[in-house]
């Protein structure tokens, strides 16, 4: 049973040592109907409300891969007649096949359609995806796994399947970006939602095609291009219980001429605080950000020209601005005020040259970076945390695709492309505690080349179809990378797609994924810690303890496989069933595993970190090594009183498993009302996980703090003439909290979302070309579960604490 929420305070989380110190010892204490790509021949078209990549509407499939066509990028929404243009989808490089891993498309109408307002409220409404990680609704707020902590800058993230913030691969454009703070996840936030065309998500691993990261697997953010006149929107949020009152405002400028384009689109986006004296829920200290006030300013630029019948160029660019205020009041009685003021770009050169015999090669070269620079003070305890990261990113690319032979039953095709690329991390932290200064900086850097192929061949094709065999295509790709810093990684994919019948297709892949160290994971210094523990025989002892950065670090890798079935019948294509089994082992897993350093020597779970007994030249290499060493035990350094080290730095000793089932159903009901259409998508996830080599495998999804056993989304969009209207009911069960005094289920987070659109019909008047929107998100004015043993009394990767949210939206096209 759903229950009603009780708020307690959530203590701020702090990166360095020292603060964590400081806190033990003073403070004890709707998502998208969407579908995945289901045919070769994919027509992008959100005009039905939430649909997605689906089979054309007017003709089968094409045998042995089709063109992939879709509404010319940032067409104005109504326009009658928009020219087709041939794209690759994400999830492979060859031109007009569908990929064999399943893929979903959100367009701009079904970003319209959800009430979302950000790239990060898109992406947490998708079942696929966790609300976890690195999320602004988290912030520096996260309890459970290091993934929830650490987000000063109040960014967003991608992170299907629950893996983490980092093991999602975000592209732009199908260009990677840099990623921001010390998470090595990239702020999707940055990108201004107006400006959004469609995003392409594949679901599966990927590293084959696209290198580090793609484990969970790739988010790609296609922004708008080729489109002619301007478009001026504005946006209100207002919660019915007061606080957070959020506005933004978008324009939109584009024009086109022979053979070239450019488009310009801005965003401001102003979100008020939301905090704890505005719920009567909220019974913890205060003042208390819930959510925190941010500020932004972003631009995205793009402009292309065709040099010749074969040459073309292009240019794109974006850059964001956000500043960010939030508080946090302890029980003590001191307030952290944290401020933080930081800035993204990154840019793209690129060409592409049509050769004989249809190949196309294209070059491509990006750069960017991402810095922020966060401030934590709280006077009552003199104390000060300021950090700087800054994270920058260049690339080189060239890839090549084309026909390599013809077969009976058709081309068999080929990509290839080989690359450079650059990272590099400085971040500064000083951080004081009434006369006590620490100050820690990290400047390392990596640099990799990287060599890609991607193969498909029909296997049986339109020559050579017959009785129970329309289609089948088998994909073979795998990408070779050298990093300077751990030596080299091959990643392979092969993939099968079967049409038995017109409307059937059956798909499958099997691939191998990974996860670099980031550069603040593998690089930074590590801190040695003396401290206090528990003893196994009764008691306490002292303990000596690195944490933090580890030289030693090595990828994380993963195992996956998929098997899918898409369902859209020749004889009703206004009906589309999709649904995926999905298996993924992901093995040396990343993690600092002791979250409480008292129980590291009677856990069993972290026997293989404990070293007995250390000799004291080995206590003082560690602290030789370490920035920097810190007594916490009250008393001078014995090490005859030290009885172990606990390694509790960042190590590849953490293993999880990750296996469920993905389904979409959409129904297109035309009738004299109108066109309903109703729709159904939801995610099962078993998630298990062996913390590391000693302890026991446990089930994780459904507990607090981790993704949800299954996310259910169902609803039904109505449309008829300048009319539109939508009904989203969204479902995450009950959780286990197993980490309470008296374990036991918290209530479940259950929410009705309502839509009504009014588009003017064209008149002289100054009317034409506007749509107006109003969204009523949880209406019932939901209130989280609570959750007795967290600070603020609720997860904060499942639900929300702003209740009842009016949205009104104003659209204006010139």
């Amino acid at each position: 049973m759903c229950k009603h929420f009780i708020g307690t305070m959530r203590l701020h989380h702090f990166g360095s040592i020292l603060s964590i110190l400081l806190r033990m010892t003073v403070f004890s204490a709707p998502v998208f109907g969407s579908m995945n790509a289901n045919a070769a021949d994919v027509k992008i078209d959100g005009a039905d409300g939430p649909v997605t990549a689906t089979a054309t509407q007017d003709q089968s499939p094409p045998k042995g891969g089709a063109t992939t066509g879709s509404k010319k990028d940032g067409t104005k929404a109504g326009d009658p007649e928009s020219p087709l243009e041939e794209i690759v989808v994400t999830g492979t490089y060859i031109r007009g096949v569908a990929p064999s891993s399943p893929v979903i498309i959100i367009t701009s109408a079904d970003i319209e359609n959800s009430g979302a307002s950000t790239a990060g409220e898109v992406l947490r409404q998708l079942p696929e995806s966790f609300a976890g990680g690195q999320q602004s609704t988290i912030g520096v707020n996260g309890q459970g796994p290091y993934q929830n902590s650490a987000n000063y800058n109040y960014s967003d993230s991608a992170n299907l399947r629950g893996f983490g913030s980092d093991s999602t691969l975000v592209l732009i454009n199908g260009h990677r970006v840099p990623v921001t703070g010390i998470q090595n996840s990239v702020d999707i936030s940055a990108i201004p939602a107006p400006a959004i065309d469609r995003v392409e998500i594949v679901t599966d691993g990927a590293s084959a095609l696209y290198g580090s990261d793609a484990v969970g697997g790739v988010v790609n953010f296609r922004l708008k291009k080729d489109y002619t006149g301007a478009e001026t929107r504005a946006d209100f949020g207002i919660p019915t219980d007061s606080g957070g009152f959020s506005q933004r405002y978008g324009q939109l400028f584009g024009t086109t001429w022979q053979g070239g384009s450019a488009l310009i689109s801005y965003q401001y986006r102003d979100q008020q605080g939301l905090y704890g004296n505005q719920r009567d829920w909220y019974t913890g200290p205060d003042p208390m950000s819930l959510y925190p006030s941010i500020h932004q300013n972003s631009v995205f630029f793009d402009a292309s020209q065709q040099v010749n019948s074969n040459l073309s160029v292009f240019a794109e660019g974006l850059y964001n601005r956000t500043t960010s205020y939030g508080l946090a009041t302890h029980l003590s009685g001191g307030t952290d005020t944290l401020t933080t003021v930081g800035y993204t770009y990154n840019a793209t050169l690129g060409a592409s040259l049509l050769l004989p015999h249809d190949w196309k090669v294209e070059f491509n070269g990006t750069t960017g970076a991402d810095r922020f620079d966060h401030l934590d003070a709280e006077p009552l305890f003199n104390y000060t945390d300021e950090l700087i990261p800054t994270n920058r990113l260049s690339i080189g690319e060239i890839l090549g695709e084309g026909p390599i032979i013809s077969i009976p039953s058709g081309d068999v095709r080929a990509a290839v492309g080989a690359g450079y690329r650059s990272e590099r991390l400085d971040s500064a932290s000083f951080i004081t505690i009434g006369t006590v200064n620490e100050t820690a900086q990290v400047a390392a850097s990596r640099h990799l080349k990287y060599g890609f192929g991607e193969v498909t061949v029909p296997l049986i094709g339109a020559q050579t179809a017959g009785r129970g065999a329309q289609d089948l295509i088998l994909t073979l790709a795998g990408r070779y990378e050298d990093y300077s810093d751990f030596g080299m990684h091959f990643s392979p994919l092969v993939g099968l797609s079967y049409e038995p019948l017109q409307g059937l297709r059956l798909r499958g892949t099997w691939n191998k994924s990974f996860h670099a160290p980031s550069l603040y994971q593998k690089y930074s210094p590590y801190d040695a810690l003396l401290y206090p523990v528990d003893a196994p025989t009764g008691g306490s002892t002292v303990a000596l303890i690195p944490l933090n950065g580890n030289t030693a670090l090595q990828p994380e890798t993963a195992k996956s496989f998929t098997v899918g079935v898409d369902y859209q019948p020749p004889e009703l294509r206004t009906f589309r069933l999709s649904a995926t089994y999905f298996n993924i082992r992901y093995s040396d897993r990343i993690v600092e595993p002791i979250l409480d350093l008292t129980k590291g020597l009677i856990d069993p779970a972290f026997a293989s970190l404990v070293t007995p007994n250390p000799s004291s030249a080995l206590q003082q290499s560690i602290i030789d090594g370490a920035t920097p060493f810190i007594n916490a035990t009250g008393a001078p350094y014995n090490p005859a009183l030290v009885t172990a080290i606990i390694d509790d730095r960042f190590a590849n000793i953490s293993e999880q498993w990750a296996r469920g089932v993905d389904i979409n159903l959409k129904i297109s009901l035309d009738s004299d009302l109108g066109k309903f259409t109703p729709f159904l998508n939801g995610s099962y996830l078993q998630l298990r996980q062996k913390l590391t080599d000693t302890s026991q495998e446990q089930t994780i999804s459904g507990l607090v703090y981790y993704p949800p056993k299954y996310k259910i989304q169902g609803g039904l969009n109505w449309s008829r003439s300048f009319l539109a209207g939508a009904a989203i009911f969204n479902y995450l069960p009950p959780e286990n909290n197993n980490s309470a005094t008296t374990p036991g289920q918290i209530g479940c987070w259950a929410t009705l979302d309502l839509q009504v659109s009014y588009s003017v019909a064209k008149t002289q008047s100054i009317f034409n070309g506007v749509s107006f929107r109003l969204s009523v998100l949880n209406v019932l004015d939901k209130r989280p579960a609570y959750l007795a043993q967290d600070p603020l009394g609720y997860d904060a990767t499942q639900s929300s604490p702003f209740g009842r949210v009016i949205k009104i939206g104003v659209v204006k096209e010139w």
